[in-house]
This record gives structure tokens, C-alpha cells and sequence, in this order.
């Protein structure tokens, strides 16, 4: 979420996602140390990893989890707090991971799958606490929600069951699909391999060929999409995977609905020089007149919903 989406959120609404998620994370973490007897102090260390940058967003749950915590019995003056951000860099997980392990730290608490995987292969011996993982069985954390063995346990959110619902949907929007392009992050990849696995499924169903594509940054997208036209594919799915913070939504929506809006006024000039019944590969031609002719199908796809949308 970004920092302009989060000033949207009604100021109680952003308290009780932050109450709820540091309840819950502080029940979990006291559930995990060993219990002492009322009214003893122990201190507790407790290692924080995250592969992603600190926000605003995590500090807000995590000073409510040191509150609810407090108020279970751990005092903020007897917890320490060890953090290690990978900011964006999952490589460096298994790294910091060791490190939380090394300073002795009496319970692990992580956020989402790529620091869960980094902190079970680090330790088998100190309680890890996971937040907001995509399929914990899935990607092999665990062998049950249920009953999570070892010394995992924590929260779990469940979208894989989902992906191959995009490739339906694209199906619906292009009848004629029948080869796609499935880029992929392979810094992520336990989780696209779950979602891979469910489009597979879809994509037989509906007689599709998937062609995986490995794209490890923005600079790669041009080739990546040379290199699938070529190998003559008519339709491309990306699946979802890490990224850093946006720091406003406003601003790039700001700036894609203004491209939008440059590109329907190329429409619009090139109906007026082309003729009204101009075809969208008409417009094709000499609205990306310098673009490489490989990738105009997919241009011709765009033009076209900017034909129907302004005949609507």
C-alpha cells in the first residue's frame, strides 16, 4: 500500500487493522516463549525480518504488537526489538536470518514468504511467528494449518487458488488465445511456482500453450517481449511478485491516466487524418510508426479497446 492509499483509510479503520494485526501477532509470540510466572521480568529478544524496506505501514503494527505484548505480560522495557529489513533484496535473507539466530534471539517473527522460507532453513530450534504468507503448505512451511508442526505457527493469507482465474479472464476478453507468455519474477519463486501450477491446470482446460518467461527487472521487459512474439504467442500474463514501496498512488495514477489520455488523442488525430472506419491496425501503423513491427499486435490489442471505449 502506499502512502497516499493509507491516507484514504479512515483514521479508525487503519487503528483497528493495526490493533488487530498486533493482537494477534503478540497472542502468537506469547503463546510461542516460555511461560514465567506472574509478576518475573525476563527479558526478551525478539528478531523481526522483513524483505521488503521499514514503512510507515509496518511501524504502525509493530509499536501496536509492543503494546498488546505489554499488556500480555512482556513490558516494553524487557523486549528487544532485533530488526533486519533485506529492503528489497531477497538474497540477502538467508543472511540476516542467521544473524537474528546468532544474537540469540528467544522467538522469530517474520513477514511473508520469502523471510519465513530464510528464517525455517536458518533455525529449527527457536519459535518462528509468520505473518502474511501467501500458502504456507503450498511453498512448504508447513504440512497443515490446522496443526503446524515444529516450531512454526502464525497467520497465512491464501490468493493462489485464484491465478488461474486471470488466464479465464483473458480468455474471455481474446477467444481466439491460444499461446501465452507467463512472466514471472524468479526472485519469488517458490510462490510463482504455486501460481504456475494452478494456471497450468486452467490452461489445459482450455487448450492454452504457456511459455514461462523469467524477467528479473523493467530493463529486460523489451527483449522479453521480443523474444515471446517471436516465438508467436497472442496473449501475455504477469504474475505477481515483490516490489518496493510506491511512494504515491496518486502520482502514478496521475501519470498513467494522463498517458491514457495522450494515447486517445493519437487515436483521435489518426481518425481524423485516416477516415472514421479507419482499422485498428491502420491506426497501428501510424501511431507506432517507430516502435518495432514485432510488437504491434499487442499495440493493435490497445487500440482497439481505445476504438470501442471512444464509440461507446
Amino acid at each position: 500500500m502506499t502512502p497516499d492509499a493509507r491516507a484514504r483509510v479512515s483514521p479508525s479503520a487503519e487503528i483497528q487493522r493495526r490493533t488487530f494485526l498486533g493482537g494477534v501477532a503478540s497472542l502468537l509470540v506469547t503463546a510461542s516463549v516460555a511461560a514465567e510466572p506472574h509478576g518475573v521480568e525476563r527479558p526478551l529478544r525478539i528478531g523481526y525480518l522483513s524483505p521488503t524496506v521499514s514503512t510507515p505501514l509496518e511501524a504502525g503494527w509493530l509499536q501496536e504488537w509492543r503494546i498488546a505484548l505489554s499488556r500480555r505480560g512482556y513490558p516494553e522495557h524487557v523486549v528487544t526489538l532485533e530488526e533486519r529489513y533485506a529492503g528489497d533484496r531477497l538474497e540477502r535473507l538467508p543472511t540476516l536470518a542467521t544473524e537474528l539466530v546468532r544474537v540469540r534471539a528467544d522467538l522469530l517473527l517474520t513477514f511473508a514468504t520469502q523471510a519465513t522460507l530464510a528464517a525455517k532453513a536458518a533455525t529449527a530450534a527457536i519459535p518462528i511467528v509468520m505473518i502474511a504468507v501467501g500458502d504456507p503448505i503450498g511453498v512448504g512451511i508447513v504440512r497443515s494449518l490446522n496443526r503446524p508442526e515444529s516450531n512454526i505457527t502464525g497467520l497465512a493469507l491464501s490468493n493462489v487458488d485464484t491465478a488461474g482465474k486471470r488466464l479465464e479472464f483473458l480468455k474471455q476478453a481474446v477467444p481466439s488465445l491460444s499461446r501465452v507468455a507467463v512472466l514471472t519474477n524468479p526472485r519469488n519463486e517458490a510462490l510463482t511456482n504455486l501460481h504456475m501450477a494452478q494456471t497450468q491446470l486452467v490452461a489445459e482446460r482450455l487448450g492454452i500453450a504457456l511459455d514461462r518467461q523469467a524477467v528479473t527487472g523493467p530493463e529486460h521487459l523489451a527483449a522479453t517481449f521480443a523474444a515471446v512474439v517471436r516465438q508467436g504467442v497472442n496473449g501475455v500474463l504477469v504474475l505477481p511478485g515483490p516490489g518496493p514501496e510506491l511512494p504515491s498512488l496518486r502520482s502514478v495514477a496521475d501519470d498513467y491516466l494522463a498517458h491514457r489520455e495522450q494515447r486517445l488523442d493519437q487515436v483521435r488525430a489518426a481518425l481524423e487524418l485516416l477516415g472514421a472506419d479507419a482499422s485498428a491496425r491502420a491506426i497501428v501503423e501510424h501511431v507506432y510508426a517507430d516502435v518495432d513491427p514485432s510488437v504491434w499486435w499487442a499495440a493493435e490489442l490497445s487500440v482497439q479497446a481505445q476504438l470501442d471505449y471512444l464509440n461507446s
